[in-house]
């Protein structure tokens, strides 16, 4: 398959930025989510003092968006920009000699738009939830905000064709992205199948070689799986773990991606490992939403909007991108 050429599409992403931005102002000062006076650009949450107070924090996290107005219209507003954006994008101009993907308007629109919501996201929950761990009950810490304007700006900055090709660029935000509030559901979520992994790996040392977290050593078996058990891609902070009980229930028999941990099948015949670090990359931008939407497209599709963009990173599978990764 091709490649699909951005051309325009940096120009018109980062106007979907913008777009973004502006509606997700004006609707913290329509729909505001705490009592707050006056115009403000970051909506107030409520959110424990204490990090280790871990049941109330998730709570907070989850209300913040189905418990009120605010957090319910970005929710949706997330959902149909993907929407709209995978409908375009698997009906692209195509170049039929050079077998190019030409990148639509509506497609790079709807991308701007999913990294303005996503990286304002990632401003509010770290100014709320950073804000309260180093503040008091009654005042934020500067903290928050500091680490807050941080990810929201290397978050938009994505949408510049140039800096998100930077591999320096890549390196910061695929390791900070265990800092990403935006991204916690799926990382915690990954720590909680690494460790069923491992657990399960105990089980499988007494003789059930499948529960076992390694490669298969079958010539056929990729050089990158073979008789591994973990591998590293120090490019963006991503680990993977090849192999037992999680890994090999991927019907697909491929890999998958939760943030900074990926799983591999054991018996894989391709190396994924970049394209799944793609995916990180991609959470850090995007956050859990569209992380979820895109393994709910994938399932219908190998072709998803999602797919396309971490495939820019790697493309193990030679099926069309989005060059937002690499060029």
């Amino acid at each position: 398959m091709g490649t699909v050429e951005l051309k325009k599409g940096s120009a018109v992403a980062c106007f979907g930025v913008f777009l973004a931005l502006v509606a997700l102002v004006i609707l913290t000062n329509v729909f505001p989510t705490s009592t707050n006076k006056g115009f403000h650009f970051i909506p107030t949450v409520t959110f424990a003092s204490d990090p280790l107070k871990f049941g109330e924090n998730i709570g907070d996290y989850w209300n913040f968006f189905f418990g009120n107005t605010f957090g319910q219209i970005v929710s949706i507003a997330t959902l149909v920009a993907y929407i709209l954006g995978t409908i375009f994008v698997q009906s692209p101009d195509e170049d039929r000699i050079t077998h190019k993907d030409v990148e639509s308007d509506i497609t790079a629109l709807m991308r701007g738009l999913l990294i303005g919501l996503g990286s304002y996201l990632n401003l509010v929950l770290a100014e709320n939830i950073y804000g309260s761990w180093f503040g008091s009950a009654t005042h934020h810490s500067s903290i928050g905000l500091i680490i807050g304007i941080v990810l929201f700006a290397l978050g938009i900055l994505a949408s510049i064709k140039a800096i998100s090709q930077s591999s320096v660029y890549q390196g910061i935000i695929g390791w900070l992205d265990w800092f990403a509030p935006m991204s916690w559901p799926v990382e915690l979520l990954g720590i909680a199948l690494g460790l069923i992994n491992l657990f399960f790996w105990l089980i499988g040392l007494l003789g059930v070689d499948w529960l076992k977290v390694t490669g298969d050593d079958n010539p056929s078996v990729d050089g990158s799986v073979q008789k591994r058990h973990f591998s590293m891609d120090w490019a963006t902070g991503t680990f993977f773990m090849i192999g037992g009980l999680v890994s090999n229930l991927n019907f697909m028999k491929t890999a998958f991606n939760m943030g900074n941990l990926g799983f591999i099948y054991y018996q894989a015949n391709k190396d994924f490992r970049d394209h799944e670090a793609g995916h990180n990359l991609n959470l850090f931008v995007f956050g859990w939403i569209f992380h979820l939407l895109g393994w709910l497209d994938e399932m219908i599709h190998s072709e998803a909007l999602a797919e396309r963009l971490a495939s820019s990173h790697g493309n193990p599978s030679n099926n069309s991108t989005l060059e937002m990764w690499t060029t």
